[in-house]
C-alpha cells in the first residue's frame, strides 16, 4: 500500500501500508435498496438532511412511502451514530392513505440532544415481509450540536517516529504515530496529515489513518493516526527531513501543529 499524497513531484516512498433549525429544504440523498420482492416495493424514504440544533433536544420525523402495502407486517428505521453504532430502533405507523402513484406513507420520529454527537448519522429502514426482514432503504443526516466550534489537539508526547536513520543499513518500515483530540468528539475530525519537507526543502502532503486498516493503524476511532514511512537510497533523503503534523476538523478549524525532525545519513 502506499502513501495518500495530495501533491507529489516523485513517488519515493514505499509504504506498507427546545429548537431545531433546518438548513434548507434540500435533503441528502437516500439510497432505495435492490431486493428480492414483488410483493411490495419501498418508492421513497425522507428525513433532515442537515440538522443544527440550538436548543437541548429536537426530534424529527422519518418517513416511507410503500407500494402494495397490505403485503407488508411492519416497517422499522434504525440509527447509528457517526461511529455506526446502533442507537435505537423504531417501529413506523400508516400516516396516510394509500397513493397509486407512491403508496402508503408510514412515518415516525428520532430524537437528538447537546449530548450526540456531530457527524453524519444513518437511518436504516427495514421492512417485514414474506417472514423476512428486509434492509430496503437507508439515509443519512449531518447533525451540528450547535456549540462553538473549537479546534482539534495534537497530543505532541504521544508522537512516535524515528530520530536518526542510517541507510541502508537501517532501512525498514517505520510507524510514525500520534494522538489526537477534539473538543466536539474523535467524530469532528476530518483529517490528519503530514507536510513531510526533503532536506532540499520540497514538500509533499501525506494523509494519515485512524481507520485500524491503512497506514499501519491498529485500533479503528481511537484517535491514534499513523502512517507507515520507509526511507530509499535515493540522494534527497540525506540530510534533516522535517516533518509538520496538523490536525482539520469538519469546519476547517486547524489543530496547533507538531514538528519532528529525522536525520537520514549514511
Amino acid at each position: 500500500m502506499k502513501f495518500k499524497i495530495k501533491s507529489l513531484r516523485k513517488s519515493i516512498f514505499t509504504v506498507l501500508s427546545v429548537t431545531l433549525f433546518l438548513l434548507g429544504c434540500e435533503e441528502i440523498p437516500s439510497d432505495i435498496v435492490e431486493t428480492e420482492n414483488s410483493t411490495y416495493q419501498i418508492t421513497n424514504v425522507s428525513a433532515p438532511g442537515e440538522i443544527v440544533l440550538s436548543g437541548i433536544d429536537t426530534t424529527f420525523s422519518v418517513s416511507a412511502e410503500v407500494k402494495n402495502s397490505q403485503n407488508i407486517n411492519s416497517i422499522s428505521a434504525r440509527f447509528y451514530n457517526p461511529l455506526n453504532k446502533f442507537l435505537e430502533e423504531i417501529q413506523l405507523n400508516i400516516s396516510g392513505i394509500d397513493d397509486i402513484q407512491t403508496g402508503t406513507r408510514f412515518t415516525g420520529a428520532l430524537k437528538l440532544d447537546s449530548a450526540s454527537e456531530n457527524g453524519k448519522y444513518k437511518i436504516e429502514f427495514y421492512v417485514d415481509a414474506n417472514q423476512k426482514n428486509n434492509l430496503e432503504a437507508i439515509h443519512y443526516l449531518n447533525f451540528d450540536d450547535g456549540k462553538s466550534n473549537q479546534p482539534p489537539v495534537l497530543i505532541d508526547s504521544t508522537l512516535t517516529a524515528p530520530d536518526s536513520i542510517k541507510i541502508p543499513e537501517q532501512i525498514q518500515n517505520y510507524l510514525i504515530t500520534i494522538k489526537v483530540e477534539d473538543p466536539q468528539g474523535l467524530n469532528d475530525i476530518a483529517e490528519v496529515y503530514i507536510d513531510y519537507f526533503f532536506p532540499d526543502n520540497f514538500k509533499i502532503n501525506i494523509e494519515m489513518y485512524d481507520d485500524g486498516i491503512n497506514g499501519g493503524d491498529q485500533v479503528a476511532n481511537d484517535g491514534i493516526y499513523s502512517i507507515r514511512f520507509m526511507p530509499t537510497e535515493d540522494p534527497r533523503f540525506i540530510g534533516a527531513n522535517r516533518l509538520e503534523i496538523l490536525a482539520i476538523d469538519r469546519k476547517n478549524q486547524i489543530s496547533n501543529k507538531v514538528v519532528h525532525n529525522i536525520v537520514i545519513y549514511k
